[in-house]
């Protein structure tokens, strides 16, 4: 019998809040957003776009697909965002943008507006037109470029903190994953969203180093509990240090709580 090690790779298994999200924490300039695919477009969005902004956001440039069986449009319309609290941004007149000669196959904005944070949905002026795919599951093309605007620390620290945390000090390798529990203080404003950043973002030798993974609580807990929030299999003895930021949903976020955990040897026998 011959044993091997298994590869090293830090799993942090927490669900991310509904939308969808492709930003890093630490990248606050040029984030680009779509839902729009390389695929071909067979038909007319059944669902309007949806994301999620983390942080206030710059929108610098907006957009919506318009192929339209390569028709294009008469015309290009206007896009609005809608607060998922009914807060409503733009109207804003777009410019058209031609795609192999067929006009306005791409409607363009570029509202330079700053909005805050919180779950949107894109609303455009001519849905019939409005191209989508099997691949966006019917959601409707939309592309997005913005700036995120760094979120202020309180001056006052104790708005929201991080005082103690339960966490597990070693992992079982290969084995069942770990809840997290966090107890704050000050006066929170929902939702709260649980960033876990590890300690070590410029190595890339490893995926996990980059993973920003992230855990949203929509209504009151004490403590915040994460569930299933960290597992681990690695050839060694490992420490694995990670932050733990919470943020605000007016935007404001705590500071950084550091902590680790060690994932033991662990072999896996022929």
């Amino acid at each position: 019998m011959e044993s091997r090690f298994i590869i090293f790779v830090v799993l942090i298994l927490i669900m991310l809040s509904v939308g969808v999200y492709g930003n890093n924490l630490k990248a606050w300039d040029d984030c680009t957003w779509t839902s729009a695919n390389g695929k071909l477009i067979t038909g007319i969005s059944t669902s309007d776009p949806q994301l999620t902004l983390a942080y206030p956001a710059h929108i610098l440039q907006i957009g919506t697909n318009h192929w339209n069986q390569g028709n294009g449009t008469q015309i290009s319309g206007t896009i609005t965002l809608i607060h998922e609290d009914g807060t409503s941004y733009g109207p804003w007149q777009t410019k058209g943008q031609p795609v192999y000669n067929v006009s306005n196959t791409w409607w363009w904005a570029f509202p330079d507006v700053l909005v805050k944070p919180g779950n949107y949905t894109i609303i455009d002026s001519d849905k019939r037109t409005l191209s989508a795919n099997n691949y966006s599951q019917g959601m409707g093309f939309s592309s997005i470029d913005y700036d995120y605007v760094k979120p202020k620390i309180e001056e006052n620290p104790t708005r929201l903190s991080i005082e103690r945390v339960d966490a597990p000090l070693s992992v079982t390798s290969c084995g069942n994953p770990e809840d997290i529990k966090i107890y704050w203080a000050g006066d929170p404003q929902y939702p709260i969203t649980l960033y876990i950043l590890p300690g070590i973002q410029d190595i890339q030798t490893y995926d996990w180093k980059t993973i920003i993974s992230k855990y949203t609580f929509m209504n009151f807990s004490y403590p915040l509990i994460a569930p299933d929030a960290l597992s681990c299999c690695q050839v060694d003895n490992v420490t694995i240090p990670y932050d733990l930021v919470l943020v605000n949903g007016d935007g404001n976020m705590s500071d950084p709580f550091p902590i680790s955990f060690t994932c033991p040897r662990y072999y896996l026998k022929d």
